[in-house]
């Protein structure tokens, strides 16, 4: 198997104002744009991890890195560096999805500590991104990262994406 990924970041916003003697404008652009070969070095990826799943109301689930998710053709993932998440909450949800390191094992290269979650509201989404270095995955250490629905009494959807390497 191989894989090439192309992962892009983009806003592209104008801001406008009514003026005494017209209209004034301002454009704001920010792009990232990374195209990754595959492979295990920089700029390069082996590894896709992409599914969308379902948590049960207010229940968490860790997902571990490092040899149990499996790819879309059945084979076991054994991730050594991540080099881009994408996690984006179902607009049907009613709580929030957190994305962070778990207590036990945590991986949290990407986040302060074990505690730290980036919050997701409903249709929300949140990308990082390392495509040269990556991640850090240690297997039985710190490879375990957390999902949690937080809405009491309603189930919670959310899509990932995880592309990194196996050494």
């Amino acid at each position: 198997m191989s894989l090439t990924a192309k992962m892009t970041m983009d806003v592209n916003a104008t801001l406008t104002k009514q003026l005494d003697q017209g209209v004034g404008s301002f454009p704001a652009s920010l792009s990232k744009f990374h195209q990754m070969a595959d492979g295990v070095g920089d700029n390069q990826s082996d590894l896709l991890f992409a599914e969308t799943r379902t948590l049960a109301a207010n229940t968490s689930e860790d997902l571990d890195l490092s040899g149990s998710l499996l790819d879309a053709f059945g084979t076991t993932l054994n991730f050594v560096k991540i080099k881009a998440v994408l996690v984006s909450a179902s607009n049907a949800n009613v709580g929030n999805i957190e994305v962070g390191g778990a207590a036990a094992n945590g991986f949290i290269d990407w986040v302060g500590a074990f505690a730290d979650n980036i919050i997701i509201k409903p249709n929300g989404s949140f990308m990082v991104m390392n495509p040269t270095n990556g991640y850090d995955v240690a297997a039985g250490t710190a490879d375990k990262l957390k999902i949690n629905n937080t809405a009491t009494g309603a189930t919670g959807d959310y899509s990932i994406a995880l592309i990194g390497t196996s050494a």
